[in-house]
C-alpha cells in the first residue's frame, strides 16, 4: 500500500518522494488537490498556472540575461483550453540562433488533458520533441 507516512527509519522522506506518492495516491483515488470533479480540478489548475507564471518568468528571464545577453524572447499562453478540450500553458524562451537551426524553445508546459484524472508539468530543453 502506498502511504505518505514516515520511512521505516522513522525519517520523513523528502519533499519530492512525498510529492511523488501523493501524484500514485491520486491516480488510485481519482482525486488531485482534494478535490473529485473536473470543474474543480480546472480551476485548481488555472490557480496553479497563475502561481507558476512569475517564477517560469523570472527563470527564463535569467536565462536570458545571463546567457544570451537579452537577445532572446519569452512568451507565455497563460492557461487556456487546447486542441484536445483540456487544459494547458506554456512559457517559453526562442532567441535568434536557436530559431535558424529549427530547435524548438526553451519552454515549460503545463497540461491537464481532456483524459487526464490530474495535471501535469513539464521542461522543453533544446532539441526535446
Amino acid at each position: 500500500m502506498i502511504t505518505t507516512d514516515t520511512a521505516a527509519s522513522g525519517a520523513a522522506p523528502p519533499f519530492h518522494v512525498r510529492a511523488l506518492t501523493r501524484h500514485f495516491i491520486d491516480l488510485g483515488d481519482g482525486t488531485h488537490g482534494g478535490l473529485r470533479q473536473r470543474d474543480d480540478k480546472e480551476r485548481l489548475f488555472r490557480e496553479a498556472v497563475a502561481l507558476l507564471d512569475g517564477n517560469a518568468r523570472r527563470a527564463l528571464a535569467e536565462i536570458d540575461e545571463h546567457l544570451l545577453r537579452g537577445t532572446g524572447r519569452m512568451s507565455a499562453t497563460g492557461a487556456h483550453r487546447d486542441t484536445s478540450r483540456g487544459l494547458a500553458a506554456a512559457w517559453e524562451l526562442a532567441w535568434p540562433e536557436q530559431e535558424r537551426a529549427g530547435v524548438r524553445p526553451v519552454a515549460w508546459v503545463a497540461h491537464y488533458g481532456s483524459g487526464f484524472r490530474h495535471p501535469h508539468i513539464r521542461r522543453g530543453s533544446v532539441g526535446d520533441r
